[in-house]
């Protein structure tokens, strides 16, 4: 995830920069949304971890 977020790939030769723009664009597109919907998803559990009774 964090290489994708910076434009980056590991295909068993270390990390390398994404040469294809349209296909770095994809990538780190949904690098985004996936940290988005963890973020949300960890605002949700901690707001009903505060919420239950003790």
């Amino acid at each position: 995830m964090a290489l994708a977020s910076q434009g980056a790939k590991d295909m068993d030769d270390g990390p390398e920069p994404i040469e294809d723009d349209e296909f770095k664009k994809m990538v780190m597109e949904k690098a985004r949304q996936i940290q988005l919907q963890s973020f949300f998803a960890a605002i949700a559990l901690t707001a009903l971890a505060i919420a239950l009774p003790d």
